[in-house]
């Protein structure tokens, strides 16, 4: 199981598409894969956990991929 995070540089970054539906859209050179972890930085400072449910890739880039993720709860600290 790989763990992402939110945010990164031009061409190696995942950023929300949509917050309150979960969706994300990235450019990884390794994309995740369903069960993978995500971890946010929250406004509270906490670090929210989510877990990849759906990952579409895309063919042009080959690097990007959209992506729907669920939360799972907050990082211990």
């Amino acid at each position: 199981m790989n763990v992402y995070e939110i945010g990164g540089t031009w061409g190696n970054s995942i950023q929300w598409m949509d917050w309150e539906t979960c969706l994300v859209v990235g450019w990884k050179q390794i994309k995740p894969e369903v069960g993978d972890s995500l971890r946010a930085k929250m406004e509270s400072g906490k670090i929210g956990v989510y877990r990849f449910d759906e990952v579409s890739p895309c063919q042009d880039p080959k690097d990007m991929f959209f992506a729907k993720v669920s939360f799972v709860g907050y990082a211990p600290f």
